[in-house]
C-alpha cells in the first residue's frame, strides 16, 4: 500500500495530508484506503515532510471506528515517530515506537492509555531532512515486529526495528500525521 504527500496542515483533495497547528502532529487521519487486507502482516510506503513524521497502527477497522457510540475512535496501538531534524538533547531519539493499550487511571477509575515505549534497536540513522522537503519512507508489520526504512522498497535501508512480544492480533489499519 502506498500513500504519498504527507505533510503537516490541512487535508486536501490531492491527497496532501495536513495536520492542524493546533493538534502539534497529534491527530492522526485514518481512511478505508489505508487498512491492510492481510492484518498483522503489511507494509507501506508513502512520502512526507516534516520535522517529526508519525506513523499510526491499529487493530480497530474503519468500520468499527464508525460504530463507536456515533463519534469517530481515534485510537491506536502503536505510534511510530521519526524525528527528522538533528538535535542535541539526547532524550529525542530518532526514532519513537510507542505501544498504547487500554488501562485505568489510579485513583479515578477512568479509562486511560497506558503508554509502553519499546526498545528500538537502530540500524542507521535519519538523514537530515530539508524542511519543506519529500522524502520517502515505509513500515513494515509482521505480528508485532515493526521494521522502518527509507525509499519505496520495503526491507531495503532499514533505519529500524522494534518486536512487540505482547502484540496485538489484527493490526490492519494505519495512519499518518507530521509536524513542521
Amino acid at each position: 500500500i502506498s500513500v504519498y504527500n504527507i505533510k503537516s496542515s490541512r487535508l486536501n483533495k490531492k491527497k496532501k495530508f495536513r495536520t492542524p497547528p493546533f493538534c502539534n502532529g497529534r491527530f492522526f487521519f485514518w481512511q478505508k484506503e489505508w487498512e491492510a487486507t492481510t492484518p498483522d502482516s503489511f507494509s507501506v510506503t508513502f512520502s512526507a515532510c516534516g520535522t517529526s513524521i508519525h506513523v499510526g497502527l491499529s487493530t480497530l477497522t474503519t468500520q468499527a471506528r464508525l460504530s463507536t457510540s456515533g463519534s469517530f475512535n481515534c485510537s491506536y496501538d502503536y505510534a511510530i515517530r521519526l524525528n527528522t531534524q538533528p538535535t542535541t538533547n539526547p532524550s529525542i531519539p530518532p526514532i519513537v515506537i510507542e505501544k498504547y493499550t487500554a488501562g485505568v487511571a489510579a485513583g479515578s477509575g477512568e479509562a486511560t492509555p497506558v503508554i509502553t515505549q519499546l526498545p528500538v534497536k537502530l540500524i542507521s540513522g535519519l538523514p537530515e531532512v530539508i524542511i519543506g522537503t519529500y522524502k520517502d519512507y515505509w513500515v513494515t508489520y509482521n505480528a508485532g515486529l515493526i521494521e522502518v526504512g527509507l525509499g519505496k522498497v520495503p526491507g531495503n535501508q532499514i533505519i529500524a526495528v522494534a518486536f512487540d512480544q505482547d502484540a496485538p492480533s489484527g493490526v490492519c489499519t494505519f495512519c499518518f500525521s507530521s509536524e513542521m
